[in-house]
């Protein structure tokens, strides 16, 4: 375990799991999508309301307080990391913007 340098939340305990390690071997199986959806129009009516989130509170309420939480479970998170591995050429410089406090990429460089 590490001691967090972010600045919202120096000082605190944190662990970082990442899929880097992990003795399970996941079954890669492709998912094919064309087709799938072709009967679906290619626009829908929505309303206002149906846009409408479940806690309408002010966005600087929420993100006061840090949350650190992780998206995906263990298996998602080691078959992620396993992926980057392999997809990803040795020595390749990533700017991973859909990280959160946890990075997926070998190493948990992020």
């Amino acid at each position: 375990m590490q001691y967090s340098d972010l600045p919202r939340s120096t000082g605190l305990l944190v662990r970082r799991y990442s899929g880097e390690g992990t003795p399970f071997i996941f079954k890669k199986t492709p998912v094919p999508l064309q087709g799938r959806f072709a009967r679906l129009p290619l626009s829908v009516a929505l309303k206002p309301t149906d846009m409408g989130r479940a806690d309408e509170h002010k966005d600087v309420e929420f993100y006061t307080v840090p949350r650190f939480v992780y998206h995906i479970d263990e298996g998602a998170s080691s078959a992620l990391t396993n992926y980057y591995k392999e997809a990803i050429p040795g020595g390749s410089r990533v700017l991973d913007i859909c990280s959160s406090w946890v990075s997926h990429y070998p190493g948990g460089e992020g």
